[in-house]
C-alpha cells in the first residue's frame, strides 16, 4: 500500500501539525514519514500514520496505483 503525501499534508494542515510532530506521534525518526512517500509500506506501518493522524486507513491511502 502507498501513502498519499498529498492526503497526509493536507490532514496534518487541517491539524496544524508539523512533520516534527508526525514523526514523534509515528515515535519514528525525523525522516520516517519522508521515506515513506511513494513507497510500498506494510499494511502495519500504513495504519501507523492513520492513527498518529486520527482518521481511518482509507483516508491516506494513495488512490493512483
Amino acid at each position: 500500500m502507498k501513502i498519499s503525501k498529498k492526503k497526509v499534508e493536507l490532514l496534518m494542515a487541517e491539524k496544524g501539525m508539523s512533520y516534527t510532530d508526525l514523526n514523534l506521534k509515528l515515535g519514528r525518526s525525523r525522516s520516517f514519514a519522508y521515506r515513506c512517500f511513494g513507497a510500498e509500506n506494510r499494511p502495519k506501518t500504513v495504519g501507523l500514520f492513520a492513527r498518529a493522524l486520527g482518521v481511518p486507513v482509507s483516508a491516506i491511502i494513495d488512490d493512483e496505483e
